[in-house]
């Protein structure tokens, strides 16, 4: 017997695969508009027709939000050129030396291929050998400049050292840090009750998530909008409307969400140990899925749906009526203005309840490494604004 535990944390690595599409409705979807309360982005009414050509449709302001004091410095915007939203990720150092590791290896490897679009980010604990900058990693929005990306990481995933070995396992495209618009800081989830102890037991504690926006967001003509902005409007509109809303922005994903609620609005039922104990001595045939917290129906059934998993989660039971009532009114889960229909339930894609965090994190919380000769920044290929966003994303819960 085989089991496979899960242990979800907050602050997903924001990771694009050059040229793919992370959030692409799987064949068993489809989507709709999203029908909700408030005002929402309207989904486009047709495909980009000239990707290349796109501009922003909005302005976008500069100024950062205040950074909490517990976290470590994020990567200047100075460095990073203007336009560039992905930079691809070739390996991570840990331990004693890191910093002195990766910059031996940059130095090394601009040498042996004579390129200088290898750089260097500094995190407390690790460095970040990295490579280039992107406008844009998505062929739909901008076919050039995806496909720049996608060649330089299949050629960094040919490297080889003396002896043969490929230098790299997999290289990433991931999404760079951008500023913060404007926005009242009490609107953000992440600064609630951040003056309550833990022990508290006001504090409030969870949260629905009822929508989020990516760095695929576009306008009715296809043009990229920023992800922040959208989820900050969003929450600005719900809120002219009487409804208590929060936004969350995070490096994968800028979310929208409801309600605020202690711990006690939900009690955990912790029964998986037990029923994964006996389910061991009766299915030895599938692999067991122990999750040490509540899965999404929807996870749920994509597991199981695979005949490889038998799985074990804890159960929740919502106590409180105010939230249940919230979540009741707000039922669906939109992308981009878009809510996934599953085809074989013909069930919209739910909202989700999900803990509050406290600090936001991300792969490029560090700073980037000056010690060296300064480097001219890479061209990037029809510059678009930053979508990028300054976190994680939420973790799901649902009974």
């Amino acid at each position: 017997m085989r089991y496979r535990a899960h242990i979800p944390v907050l602050g997903i690595l924001a990771i694009a695969g050059c040229g793919g599409d992370g959030t692409t409705a799987p064949p068993d979807t489809v989507q709709q508009q999203a029908s909700v309360p408030f005002k929402r982005q309207s989904p486009p009414s047709a495909p980009p027709s000239n990707s290349q050509s796109n501009s922003p449709s909005n302005s976008l302001s500069n100024s950062a939000a205040p950074t909490p004091a517990n976290t470590a410095p994020r990567v200047q915007a100075a460095n990073i050129p203007a336009g560039a939203r992905y930079a691809i990720v070739c390996e991570r150092y840990s331990g004693g030396g890191h910093e002195q590791q990766a910059r031996l290896a940059k130095d090394g490897l601009i040498r042996q291929t004579g390129r200088s679009d290898f750089h260097v980010v500094h995190e407390p604990q690790s460095s970040l050998l990295m490579y280039g900058y992107y406008a844009e990693v998505e062929s739909a929005l901008n076919p050039r400049e995806a496909t720049r990306a996608k060649t330089d990481r299949e050629w960094l995933e040919t490297l080889k050292n003396s002896m043969g070995d490929r230098l790299f396992r997999q290289c990433m495209a991931i999404v760079l840090p951008s500023p913060n618009p404007d926005a009242p800081p009490e609107w953000d989830l992440t600064k609630l009750d951040s003056d309550r102890a833990p022990s508290d037991p006001t504090r409030r504690h969870w949260t629905i998530v009822i929508a989020a926006y990516t760095p695929k967001a576009v306008d009715e003509r296809g043009r990229p909008l920023n992800q922040k902005q959208l989820a900050i409007e969003t929450v600005r509109d719900a809120r002219a409307q009487g409804v208590e809303a929060y936004y969350y922005l995070g490096d994968e994903m800028s979310q929208v969400c409801i309600g605020a609620w202690p711990r006690s609005a939900i009690k955990a039922q912790e029964r998986a140990a037990a029923e994964t104990a006996e389910s061991g001595r009766t299915n030895s045939n599938k692999e067991l899925y122990v999750s040490t917290t509540p899965l999404s129906a929807e996870a749920r059934r994509t597991l199981e749906k695979s005949g490889k998993y038998k799985v074990f989660a804890p159960k929740l039971e919502v106590q409180n009526p105010d939230l249940l009532r919230t979540w009741q009114k707000f039922k669906e889960y939109a992308v981009d203005g878009y809510v996934k229909v599953d085809k074989e339930t013909n069930q919209p894609q739910e909202s989700f309840l999900a803990e509050i965090p406290k600090t936001q994190t991300t792969m490029l919380s560090g700073t980037p490494d000056t010690s060296a000769t300064e480097q001219a920044a890479p061209t990037v290929i029809n510059p678009i604004a930053p979508n990028a966003n300054t976190g994680g994303r939420l973790r799901r819960v649902t009974p």
